[in-house]
Formats: structure tokens, C-alpha cells, sequence
């Protein structure tokens, strides 16, 4: 079942801490991807960027992932997280993500996990760090299992909307986007808004 969390459908590479995934000799050369989404009206509503990280099958994704003992792991990917990002997303116009008014700008894109071991996929505005966006992603279990974290950008039903799918190992989720209004974000910093 593919869960779509109004978003910028951005089931996103379900980004654990940047920082110790960039930083093993596996991620090294990670390659980096750059997607854009372009409206019916021919202007570019947003452009995401990631690395494509590998760690859904290593021991640093099982230390993260057992509920038991993993909780100091878990801290140190939340804490380190925002000041290493996996990637960017840059909103040309407002966007409305998993259903919350995105003003437009640039933004740090990167993933937390709770002691739930659900992951959440984050945005920090660049210009105001006090500005984030937080979204809790349902993650199905697929078929096909991902060595790299994947962020794709899929058609919405609405050909002026986006799902942002986010894979890796064999867990997948989505956030759907669509153009917002030009009111002020309706979300407070740090807010989380799960998807359904």
C-alpha cells in the first residue's frame, strides 16, 4: 500500500543521519541526483537534490533499527542529521507538503528516526534554521529491495501535483506536493504532520 502524506510526496530516501552515512568508504563516490518539478504552466514549482547513500543492509541501519539497544544510535542520527544533509529542496513557489503550507526558498532536506522507529523526513528552511518542517513517513514493505536510498519524484493524479517516494532497503513511502498559497507557513517550527 503506497502511503501518500501530502507532501511533496517525497517518500523520500528516509534520511537516517547524514552523517554517518556519508562518511563510510561505501558512500564516498555516492552519487548525487537532482530532480525538477515543472507545472502545467511551464514554471518550476521545486527542484530536490540528495546523495544516494547506501546503508539499508549494513550494521549502522541494524544498530539504528533495534528498539532496544539502538536508542544512542538513533540519538546521535537526530542530532547530527540537520547539520549533515542528504540533500536540498528548493521550493520556486509555495508549496503545500503532506497537506502544511511550504513557503518559498531553499531548504536543508534530511531524515530523523523516533524512538518508534518511524523516520520522518525534515526540511530547515536555510535563510531562518528555526523554520522546520517534519513529516512522519508510513513505510510499506516492497518487493523489490533498494542498496541506495532512492528519492523519486512521481505524477500525482493532478498533473499539478507531485509524490515524492522515498526507498531504501525494501521500505518505501510518499509524500504527495502541490503548489500552496502565498499565506504565511501554517506550521510552527518543528511541527510533524504524519502521513496516512
Amino acid at each position: 500500500m503506497k502511503s501518500a502524506i501530502t507532501l511533496l510526496s517525497f517518500a523520500l530516501a528516509l534520511g537516517t543521519p547524514a552523517f554517518a552515512q556519508k562518511m563510510g568508504g561505501t558512500n564516498h563516490n555516492a552519487p548525487m541526483l537532482t530532480q525538477t518539478f515543472t507545472s502545467d504552466d511551464k514554471s518550476v514549482d521545486f527542484v530536490v537534490e540528495y546523495t544516494a547513500i547506501t546503508w539499508a543492509d549494513g550494521q549502522f541501519m541494524t544498530r539504528v533499527m533495534d528498539k532496544e539497544n539502538g536508542g544512542r544510535v538513533r540519538e546521535h542520527v537526530n542530532r547530527v542529521a540537520p547539520t549533515q544533509p542528504l540533500g536540498s529542496l528548493r521550493a520556486d513557489s509555495p508549496l503545500q507538503i503532506g497537506g502544511t503550507n511550504v513557503p518559498k526558498g531553499m531548504y536543508a532536506l534530511y531524515f530523523t528516526i523516533g524512538e518508534d522507529l518511524v523516520w520522518s523526513v525534515n526540511l530547515q528552511n536555510e535563510k531562518d534554521e528555526s523554520m522546520v518542517f517534519s513529516w512522519k513517513l508510513s513505510l510499506d514493505t516492497v518487493k523489490k529491495k533498494h542498496s541506495r536510498l532512492r528519492v523519486l519524484l512521481a505524477p500525482a493524479e493532478s498533473a499539478r501535483n507531485a509524490e515524492l517516494e522515498v526507498s531504501f532497503g525494501n521500505m518505501q513511502g510518499a509524500l504527495e506536493v502541490a503548489r500552496g498559497s502565498e499565506k504565511k507557513a501554517e506550521s510552527q517550527p518543528s511541527k510533524t504532520t504524519e502521513s496516512n
